[in-house]
């Protein structure tokens, strides 16, 4: 799935105040190096995040992506975080899809 690895490194990018990537640049490299890069990608949000202050988590300095509106960068942690449960739903269930539709 080429949609989690594009927000997310565009989510940190931006956040970490350098240019997003463009939709080309980001590439699709395939399932297993797709799970090891968005492991990689959520390690990196995490130490990004572990390294915030309670003012950064209130502000809306941080705001760029997903939000433009200003709002406070705490909202974009509980973004990311259903968007990314979301994703691994979507891959879970598209892999037993394709497990019961390879026993059938």
């Amino acid at each position: 799935m080429w949609h989690p690895v594009w927000w997310l490194e565009t989510l940190l990018a931006v956040s970490r105040g350098e240019n997003a990537p463009s939709v080309s640049e980001v590439e699709w490299p395939g399932p297993e190096t797709t799970i090891a890069r968005l492991r990689e990608l959520w390690s990196e949000w995490t130490v990004f995040v572990g390294g915030l202050t309670d003012d950064d988590l209130r502000s809306g300095r941080l705001t760029r992506f997903p939000y433009t509106d200003g709002r406070p960068f705490a909202d974009v942690l509980g973004w990311a975080s259903m968007e990314m449960t979301k994703n691994l739903s979507e891959m879970c269930l598209l892999r037993r899809l394709l497990r019961d539709n390879a026993l059938s």
